[in-house]
């Protein structure tokens, strides 16, 4: 008899957000106060992220890395830590200097905080009642 190794991978939800660090923001703030930061961690990448789409197509290297600086520590806090993560990756493309990295990484951190933004409004709505778990 052979065995069969079956290797499950994340939903692109579960891959989205990381919801340990949803649970943790609840438990040191409460339920209420944790809703209230992740509505407002919503608002914010929402508007980091079309910025980043406007300083793309004018070429502005100086907003580019102002917005991924932002794109680092909000997103972070709320459970998107993916989005942190591409956004230091698109901030050293910028401190680098280099215009063929710039779009391929900056497209990356558009989809994945894409992704977070699709995922977080569901279970933002199930924290008062349920936490962060299962969701």
């Amino acid at each position: 008899m052979s065995a069969t190794i079956v290797r499950i991978l994340p939903t692109a939800r579960e891959a989205a957000l990381d919801i340990d660090a949803i649970e943790a923001l609840r438990e040191a703030v409460g339920p209420h106060l944790c809703r209230e930061i992740i509505e407002d961690g919503i608002l914010h990448a929402t508007d980091r992220l079309a910025a980043l789409e406007r300083a793309l197509r004018e070429d502005d290297w100086a907003a580019v890395a102002r917005i991924a600086r932002d794109l680092i520590a909000v997103p972070g806090q709320i459970g998107m830590t993916e989005v942190s993560r591409q956004a230091r990756a698109l901030l050293d493309v910028c401190v680098a200097h280099d215009p063929v990295a710039l779009h391929a990484v900056a497209a990356r951190l558009l989809r994945t905080g894409r992704d977070a933004l699709m995922a977080a409004p569901f279970d933002a709505d199930r924290l008062d009642d349920e936490g962060g778990r299962g969701v």
